[in-house]
């Protein structure tokens, strides 16, 4: 099995044979885990630029 990182930047899928491709591993972070992120660092995010722009507009 090949990583997508041995792959020359800028590769496309185009120039690998579609036989080939299949045999590359793709990393992928499981989905509970990027709603844990999300919830986590991104609505807290949010709020705190919304409140700057609250603040802004006084």
């Amino acid at each position: 099995m090949n990583d997508v990182a041995d792959l020359a930047d800028g590769t496309s899928k185009l120039t690998i044979a579609p036989k080939s491709l299949k045999e590359y591993y793709i990393d992928y972070i499981p989905y509970d885990k990027q709603i844990k992120f999300v919830n986590t660092y991104i609505k807290r995010y949010t709020e705190i630029e919304k409140n700057i722009n609250v603040k802004r507009n006084f």
